[in-house]
């Protein structure tokens, strides 16, 4: 499973950074979940995903999971 998560989370940076928004979120809202604490904290600070900060979509992701 842990596995899967990586490969996902992976993928989400790839398509962020080409530019597919959508489906990097898409990728990030299966994935965040199930990364813990310590994953979820590098995703609000990776620059892979750097093209999504701003999209309301990630920030709302981010709060969903931090209120549990």
């Amino acid at each position: 499973m842990l596995l899967l998560s990586r490969s996902r989370y992976n993928a989400a940076c790839t398509y962020a950074q080409l530019g597919d928004i959508e489906v990097a979120l898409d990728l990030l809202e299966r994935t965040l979940p199930k990364l813990g604490p310590g994953g979820r904290n590098w995703a609000k600070h990776d620059s892979d995903l750097e093209p999504l900060r701003n999209h309301p979509r990630f920030q709302q992701l981010f709060d969903r999971i931090d209120k549990g």
